[in-house]
């Protein structure tokens, strides 16, 4: 059997071509552009967060600056065209045309008021201007109507007078004896205003708010009281609630338990015993 052996060697394959590296070629610029620029671009943010940071903190004093409470009113003169009369039981005026402005006298029903002057706001916010015992304060209008005066206004508070003078007693020309002095006149039967008086001790900020009403406190409301007090001998007051608002949270109570801290020289300014005299000694609890 003859076997062909062939000595020839079989044509040898093409190698693949490698593909045309064309998509780098064109991303190439983009990238470089890219790493050129990014430098810049950090540089441009912290330019724009420096910024932030510098407005932030100048207008940070105003952002938390605390804003005025009052706003500013114009009283315009103003004279009513017939009198007017307090018309509730409570008529609160206030030291400014707000609500949350402190008190400065509380009016019954039926009390003149000498109107000088108003506030107007519109939206149920006008106030009256008054006239009471040498000051200006404010009431709602509404808390007033046309009217004839039915009681007196309250007493004024009272203010404290001048050290007197004890005059030394004129010597007679002829004998040289001193000319006697009249008798003291006897004192009032009945309790006396006192004028000049001096206080030996009050309670201070710490005492009210330990006699703050629970309630109060907690619905974040403010009171007055005036009490009614008569002094005794030692200085010593015994008061009872003359006027109390808002009522119902407990403030005429808590007035009451203070009381017993107000304490008056046992003698006025004018060397007067307080003993039988009457006072009105007010108290202000305040929310804020």
């Amino acid at each position: 059997m003859d076997i062909d052996v062939s000595t020839e060697e079989p044509p040898a394959q093409a190698a693949p071509e490698p593909p045309a590296e064309t998509a780098p070629a064109a991303v190439a610029p983009a990238q470089s552009n890219l790493s050129g620029n990014g430098p810049a671009l950090v540089i441009i943010g912290v330019i724009i967060a420096v910024a932030l940071v510098v407005f932030v903190v100048s207008q940070a004093g105003s952002w938390f600056a605390p804003r005025p409470h009052n706003e500013a009113y114009l009283v315009q003169p103003y004279t009513p065209p017939s009198q007017l009369i307090s018309a509730g039981d409570h008529v609160l005026a206030h030291a400014r045309p707000e609500l949350t402005s402190p008190g400065v006298v509380m009016f019954g029903p039926g009390v003149a008021l000498t109107i000088t002057g108003r506030v107007s706001r519109g939206f149920g916010d006008d106030w009256y201007a008054i006239a009471w015992n040498g000051q200006t304060a404010f009431i709602r209008q509404q808390d007033a109507r046309p009217g004839v005066a039915t009681a007196p206004p309250p007493t004024a508070a009272h203010v404290a007078a001048p050290p007197h003078e004890v005059e030394k007693p004129d010597v007679q020309d002829q004998t040289g004896f001193p000319d006697l002095a009249p008798a003291p006149p006897a004192p009032e039967s009945g309790p006396f205003e006192l004028s000049g008086v001096r206080w030996s001790s009050r309670p201070g900020r710490r005492d009210v708010e330990r006699a703050y009403p629970s309630r109060a406190l907690y619905e974040n409301q403010s009171g007055h009281v005036t009490l009614d007090c008569v002094a005794a001998a030692s200085g010593a007051l015994d008061c009872s609630v003359g006027t109390e608002l808002p009522r119902g949270y407990g403030f005429g109570a808590a007035a009451l338990s203070l009381s017993r801290q107000f304490r008056l020289e046992p003698t006025t300014s004018d060397g007067r015993s307080v003993a039988g005299g009457h006072i009105q000694v007010p108290v202000e609890f305040r929310a804020n």
